[in-house]
C-alpha cells in the first residue's frame, strides 16, 4: 500500500514464524531445510530439478516481525508477540492471537502447552492478567468449531448458535462463561475442555486436532468500578490443514472432517486474499471461523498471528505454503492517518457491551424495538408510538382491506366502498356506485336528447328518445333515413313502393278513356305464378287463397275499371310489398306499417316457401336440359 510523503505505517497485526524442532523418534534422518537467520528473517532451501534434469538448491527468503527457531520455548513467543498486547486488553480494547499451520506443526502446543511439561501462551496470559488487573474479574469461555457446528466446552459439549446483531457484532448464544481466579483454575478447566475437543489420529501426529478450538478471556470491572474499560482477548487453535495421503484413518467421517478445516481455512485464505487486493466485498460470511477472525483483520483490535513450520523436508511443500500466506497477512499494514483512527470502546454501564466512539449503541436492557418499523425507543415509549407507527397494521374501515397506516390515505381515494356526496343531489353513495348514479338515477342531472336536443332530467332521457319525433328512422323500402313525423308521408311516395303504381293506374282509371281492358299477358303471368305457389301452401293457407279467389280472378278488371261501390275510395287500398309471394291482403297506406309488422313471419314463411319452388323448378329445368342433351348426341 503505498503512503504519502511523510506518512508513516504502522500495522496492526503482528506475525511471527515458529520453528518447531525434529521429533526425535521419526524424523531424526530428516534432513533439515529450515534455517532462521536471525531474529526477522527465516529461509527455506528447496529442492528443485533444472531443465537439465540437474538437480538444484534454491533458498526463499522471508522477512517478519519475529522468527523463533527451534531453541525458543513457549516464554519467549508470549514475552515478543503476546505480552505488549495486555496493555490494549487493559484500556479496553480487543486482542486476537491465533496459530495456525500444517499439521503437526506444534499449533496446540503453542497455544495450550503439554499437561505437566511446559505451560503455553494462554497461561502465561491469565497469569499476568490476574497479578496486575485486581481491580477487575476475569472469565474465560471455551467452544471449538467442528464442521459447521460450535459446541461448548465447557459445558459438557453443548451445542451453541452464533448470530450477529444489525451492528455487526457477533453473539455466540448459549456459550458458558467460567470466572476464574487462579491459574490452577485455568489448566483445570483447559483440561475438561481438552478431553472433550475432538482429535484424531496422523502420519505427522497421534493426537491431532480435528477442529478450531476457540478461549475467549472478558476482562470486567467490578460492581464498585463500573467506569473502568472492559476488554477482550481471543486465542483461536486452528486445525491444521492436510493431504488426504497425511492422514492414517481412512474412514468416510476422517475424510469429511479434514474436507471441513481445508475448506474454512481456505475462507480465511480468501479473505486475506479480498483485503490484500483492495476488494470492495470481503466474504468473511463464507466460513464461520473468518467470521469469528473478522474483528482481527478489519476491526478496532491488536492481531498477533504465529506460523509454526515443520523443519522436514518432506513438508517443504507445506512449509512453503505456510510462509507464503504468513507473509501475505503481514503485509495487510493499516495506516493511522486521516483513513483509520483507532478507537478506544467504552462498556455500556447497564449491559457492559463495548461501545466505541461515534457508533450507535441500542441497550438491550433500557431500550425496546418497535415490532412494525424496527424504530429502537425507550421502553415508556413503545405504547405511544404504536398509536402513531406508520407500519402498524390496521384493516380499512370500509372495505375491510389489510393495509398499514401509511396508506390510509392513498387508499381511501381509490377504496370502492368510500363514502361520497354526489354533486347534483347531495345525497352520500359508496364511490363504486357513483357514476351509475349520476348516470341513471339522479333526479337532479340534465342531459340532452340526442334528436331534439332537449334538456331533460337523465332518468326521462331514454323513454323521451324512444318516442322522440325527431328521431330518423329507416324506410323499409328504400332503406333511407327519414324524419319519424314523415315516414308515413315518405312511404306513400317512395318510388320504391310498389303500391305507388297501382295508385297511379286506378286514378287514370276514373278518367274518360275509350281504351278496352287491359287483356296483355301480365295478368295472366300473375295468376300463374300465383297458382303455382298454392301448390305447396298448407292448408289454411289454400284455404285463405279459396276465400279471396274471387277476387283474384277479376285481378284484370279490377286494374282497369274501380268497383261500383266501396266503403272506402280506390285510391286508399293498397297492395302488400309480398303480394308477390303469396300475400293477399288490401291494406290501406295508413294501415302498411302496422300489417308489415304484425305479418313479418308470414311473410318471411312465404318467401321461404317461395325460395323453396324456385329451387326446385331450377332443378327440374336442369335436369330437363340435361336429358335434352344426351338424346340429341349423336349415336
Amino acid at each position: 500500500m503505498s503512503l504519502a510523503p511523510g506518512e508513516v505505517a504502522v500495522s496492526s497485526i503482528m506475525v511471527a514464524v515458529r520453528k518447531r524442532p525434529k521429533l526425535p523418534k521419526t524424523e531424526s534422518d530428516e534432513n533439515d531445510i529450515v534455517h532462521c537467520d536471525s531474529s526477522t528473517t527465516v529461509v527455506v532451501y528447496e529442492s528443485k530439478t533444472k531443465v537439465d534434469l540437474t538437480p538444484a538448491i534454491e533458498p526463499a527468503i522471508f522477512n517478519f516481525d519475529y522468527v523463533f527457531d527451534e531453541t525458543a520455548t513457549n516464554a519467549d513467543v508470549y514475552e515478543k508477540c503476546c505480552c505488549p498486547l495486555l496493555q490494549e486488553v487493559r484500556g479496553g480494547g480487543g486482542a486476537v492471537v491465533f496459530a495456525f499451520g500444517q499439521a503437526g506443526s506444534g499449533k496446540t502446543y503453542t497455544m495450550l502447552g503439554h499437561a505437566g511439561v511446559c505451560q503455553g501462551i494462554v497461561g502465561f496470559i491469565v497469569r499476568d492478567l490476574l497479578a496486575e488487573d485486581a481491580s477487575c474479574t476475569l472469565s474465560v469461555s471455551f467452544y471449538e468449531l467442528y464442521g459447521v457446528k460450535l459446541f461448548d466446552l465447557l459445558n459438557g459439549h453443548a451445542e451453541v448458535k452464533m448470530l450477529q446483531d444489525e451492528f455487526g457484532n457477533l453473539h455466540i448464544v448459549g456459550l458458558s462463561e467460567r470466572e476464574i481466579a487462579d491459574k490452577d483454575e485455568l489448566d483445570r478447566l483447559m483440561s475438561e475442555g481438552q478431553l472433550l475437543r475432538a482429535s484424531g489420529t496422523t502420519h505427522a501426529n497421534h493426537r491431532s486436532s480435528r477442529s478450531h478450538a476457540v478461549l475467549e478471556i472478558k476482562l470486567r470491572p467490578r460492581e464498585h468500578e463500573g467506569t473502568a474499560p472492559c476488554g477482550r482477548m481471543t486465542l483461536v487453535d486452528l486445525a491444521g490443514s492436510e493431504r488426504a495421503a497425511d492422514t492414517a484413518d481412512t474412514h468416510i467421517n476422517v475424510r469429511r472432517e479434514g474436507a471441513e478445516i481445508n475448506k474454512s481455512l481456505l475462507a480465511l485464505k480468501e479473505c486475506l486474499r479480498a483485503i490484500s487486493m483492495r476488494r470492495k466485498h470481503l466474504p468473511f460470511r463464507a466460513s464461520k471461523l473468518t467470521q469469528i477472525l473478522r474483528e482481527g483483520f478489519i476491526g478496532q483490535s491488536k492481531t498477533c498471528v504465529i506460523a509454526n513450520i515443520s523443519p522436514c523436508q518432506r513438508h517443504c511443500e507445506d512449509t512453503l505454503n505456510t510462509l507464503r500466506y504468513a507473509y501475505r497477512i503481514k503485509e495487510l499494514k493499516v495506516p493511522t492517518s486521516d483513513e483509520l483512527e483507532h478507537k478506544t470502546p467504552r462498556p455500556c454501564h447497564y449491559c457492559g457491551l463495548p461501545i466505541l466512539a461515534g457508533e450507535k449503541h441500542a441497550c438491550l436492557r433500557l431500550n425496546v424495538r418497535c415490532p412494525h418499523c424496527r424504530q429502537e425507543l425507550a421502553k415508556e415509549e413503545l405504547a405511544a408510538h404504536l398509536n402513531e407507527c406508520n407500519d402498524f397494521p390496521i384493516r380499512c374501515s370500509y372495505c375491510d382491506a389489510r393495509l398499514v397506516r401509511a396508506q390510509v390515505v392513498h387508499h381511501n381515494r381509490r377504496c370502492p366502498k368510500f363514502p361520497l356526496r354526489c354533486p347534483l343531489c347531495s345525497r352520500f353513495m359508496t364511490r363504486g356506485n357513483l357514476e351509475k348514479h349520476m348516470l341513471t338515477e339522479c333526479g337532479a342531472g340534465k342531459d340532452k336528447c340526442r334528436y331534439c336536443g332537449v334538456q331533460l332530467p337523465s332518468q326521462s332521457v331514454v323513454p323521451h328518445e324512444l318516442e322522440c319525433e325527431a328521431m330518423r328512422v329507416a324506410c323499409t323500402f328504400c332503406f333511407r333515413y327519414v324524419v319519424k313525423s314523415r315516414l308515413e308521408a315518405h312511404m306513400a311516395d317512395c318510388p320504391k313502393n310498389p303500391d305507388r303504381r297501382l295508385v297511379a293506374l286506378s286514378r287514370r282509371s276514373k278518367t274518360p278513356s275509350s281504351v278496352a281492358p287491359s287483356t296483355d299477358g301480365e295478368s295472366r303471368g300473375v295468376r300463374e305464378r300465383q297458382r303455382r305457389l298454392a301448390t305447396g301452401k298448407t292448408g289454411w293457407q289454400q284455404r285463405l287463397g279459396r276465400r279471396l279467389g274471387a277476387a283474384s280472378e277479376n285481378d284484370g278488371e279490377l286494374l282497369a275499371t274501380p268497383p261500383a261501390s266501396s266503403a272506402e275510395p280506390e285510391e286508399d287500398k293498397c297492395e302488400c310489398p309480398y303480394a308477390r309471394y303469396g300475400c293477399r291482403q288490401k291494406v290501406t297506406r295508413n294501415n302498411l306499417a302496422d300489417h308489415l309488422t304484425r305479418e313479418m313471419a308470414d311473410h318471411l314463411r312465404l318467401v321461404s316457401m317461395y325460395a323453396d319452388q324456385m329451387e326446385m323448378e331450377n332443378a327440374a329445368l336442369r335436369r330437363l336440359v340435361i336429358k335434352n342433351s344426351e338424346c340429341s348426341e349423336p349415336q
